[in-house]
């Protein structure tokens, strides 16, 4: 953007030398001393080129080429979606001639003989407003910049995500290899990695991942690509290479990440599991299952260690599947419960609504965690009886506690619909009759659904999605910023909010450089109208600065953790004004 009015760049086109003359000097008195004037309308191309003006004093009657023609001489040249302003001169004010110069290109309109008081006023306004869209222009383009960056890196660690990791993939499959090498994956899983963020919080456990990912990247070769795939899993591909050199990378990766840390004054020696795949006329995603089976044989000899995939490894195969066969009688047997986290003003500290969050106490096995049983829903289709019932208690729950504590607005209860349950074709049925039997009012009813969900149909979600807001309901984007997040889909999504990551949280607090995505994630919202969520809220300091910067609504254990309904009865009816008075106790809750 130009900084000064006085740097705009003018073009003059009249064919008449006094009115030329006449526009000179109103704009040298003015102070717009960079102006070009031409009293042939022919040369308005070459001009243009060379000047790149801010404006255009266009008149329309002239020989040769009339205004109207020198529009549409410019309207091919015009990079799309340029602001330039043409300003016309004109002594036929009729409506026709309005109508066409105004379909020609105009942008406004001066009547002849020239007023100089209204000549600079209507330059300015004009000018202003090429600023203004100059600088949207800019800052938009940091902000897609930033989000297409983020749609292939992780956002903690730098590192290519999972996205990206599987795109290299591919191509290191499909291009030919040197004579005796091959492709090889290594899936390197944290140990005991839990249990940190447990006793030590969240904090201390994205400080390890970094640190890991640092470590990794450190000793890993040149050609070869370290990614974060997601939590403490991180993979490495490895090109031109053999089963003996995969092998010999696992153990340099276990030396590394081995050597101590001091994390919140206490020493630790992490440790990790590394699943090998060798490439052997496989494809990407059944290379990637395969280290992910020998990372899990890894994890059942010990900790520490790296496997090579065997094909006889499926006997976790054969776990999940019996672990799904449990599911399948989860709901009939009560064993499935909800809790809720409540969703807090930032500004009034009031609890708003509340998400649904689905454990699973198992006879046998106790405390079933969702990281392990939902991943197993999706893949055997339970999810869609599992989220019909999460539906129905949800609403339920959500209508006691409107009756129980009313409030203007009413609280809102938000439910997580998976992939799956997007895709089903009864989803829609499935939402109005859950809303239905509970007589819950669907604009307190909030949908949440990944980017990740999103993208994998996305014509098909956007239609669906469309629908589900007709009924009434609300949708929310969740995690947003870790998937494909693109400013070009996510204007083609029917979402009213944005839910933004608690990896972002972690940072915004942080270096310029650090806090910079989630200021741009909350600007966006504000910018197309969306309200923001901040996940993930682990500090004071955190939220004073999210209050800052306009995000509405946020959850993490600053705020309040996940509760049973009878503590959340307890929490609403002591509910008051200081946000202070909803902060959780400082160790972590059970996930």
């Amino acid at each position: 953007m130009r900084p000064a009015p006085g740097q705009a760049r003018i073009l003059i086109v009249d064919d008449e030398p006094a009115n030329v003359l006449l526009l000179e000097h109103i704009l040298d008195q003015a102070g717009y001393p960079n102006h070009t004037a031409t009293t042939d309308p022919r040369q308005v191309l070459t001009i243009y080129a060379r000047l790149d003006p801010d404006l255009i004093l266009l008149d329309l009657a002239m020989p040769h080429l009339d205004g109207l023609a020198v529009m549409a001489q410019l309207r091919q040249v015009i990079p799309a979606g340029t602001y330039l302003p043409i300003l016309v001169l004109t002594a036929d004010m009729t409506t026709q001639a309005k109508q066409q110069a105004l379909s020609g290109g105009a942008t406004d309109f001066l009547l002849k003989p020239l007023d100089p008081t209204e000549v600079l006023l209507r330059i300015g306004n004009l000018l202003q407003t090429r600023r203004l869209h100059l600088e949207l222009r800019r800052h938009n383009q940091l902000l897609e910049d930033q989000l297409v960056h983020q749609a292939l890196h992780d956002p903690l660690t730098g590192l290519a995500n999972r996205a990206l990791f599987g795109d290299r993939l591919e191509h290191a499959l499909a291009r030919p290899m040197p004579p005796g090498t091959t492709v090889a994956v290594l899936l390197i899983d944290l140990d005991d990695f839990k249990d940190l963020n447990d006793s030590l919080g969240h904090d201390a456990g994205d400080d390890l991942l970094t640190i890991i990912a640092a470590r990794l990247q450190g000793h890993a070769g040149a050609g070869d690509t370290v990614a974060r795939l997601g939590g403490d899993e991180f993979g490495l591909l490895l090109e031109d290479t053999n089963a003996a050199q995969a092998m010999r990378m696992a153990e340099v990766m276990l030396e590394a990440l081995a050597r101590p840390v001091v994390l919140r004054g206490r020493d630790l020696v992490p440790t990790a599991s590394i699943g090998i795949a060798i490439a052997a006329g496989e494809d990407a995603e059944t290379l990637l299952r395969n280290a992910d089976t020998a990372m899990y044989a890894a994890k059942r000899q010990g900790k520490g260690r790296h496997t090579l995939f065997e094909p006889a490894m499926h006997a976790t195969l054969l776990k999940r599947v019996d672990l799904a066969a449990d599911l399948s009688r989860a709901v009939q047997d009560s064993q499935l419960h909800l809790c809720y986290q409540p969703e807090v003003h930032l500004r009034s500290g009031r609890i708003v609504g509340l998400e649904a969050l689905l454990r699973w106490h198992h006879p046998t096995r106790g405390e079933v965690s969702p990281g392990e049983f939902i991943p197993i829903a999706e893949d055997s289709g339970l999810i869609v009886p599992i989220g019909r019932w999460v539906l129905q208690q949800a609403c339920h729950q959500a209508k006691r506690w409107q009756q129980q504590w009313p409030a203007t607005p009413p609280l809102t209860l938000a439910v997580n619909l998976s992939a799956r349950q997007l895709q089903h074709p009864a989803i829609l049925d499935e939402v109005r009759a859950a809303l239905a039997a509970a007589d819950l009012d669907p604009h307190n009813l909030v949908l949440e659904i990944t980017e990740t969900a999103v993208m994998e149909q996305l014509h098909a979600a956007v239609a669906i999605l469309t629908r589900l807001r007709e009924l009434g309901v609300r949708l929310a984007l969740d995690d947003f910023g870790t998937g494909y997040s693109s400013l070009s889909y996510l204007q083609r999504l029917p979402v009213d909010i944005l839910k933004i990551d608690r990896t972002f949280i972690g940072g915004v607090t942080g270096s310029a450089e650090e806090s910079a995505l989630p200021r741009a994630i909350i600007t966006l919202g504000q910018t197309l109208g969306l309200e923001t969520v901040a996940e993930g809220i682990e500090t004071a300091e955190q939220l004073a600065t999210l209050r800052e910067l306009g995000c509405q609504l946020g959850q993490g254990y600053h705020l309040a953790r996940p509760l049973g309904p009878t503590a959340v009865d307890a929490l609403l009816d002591r509910q008051h004004p200081s946000i202070h008075s909803l902060t959780a106790p400082t160790h972590q809750a059970p996930s």
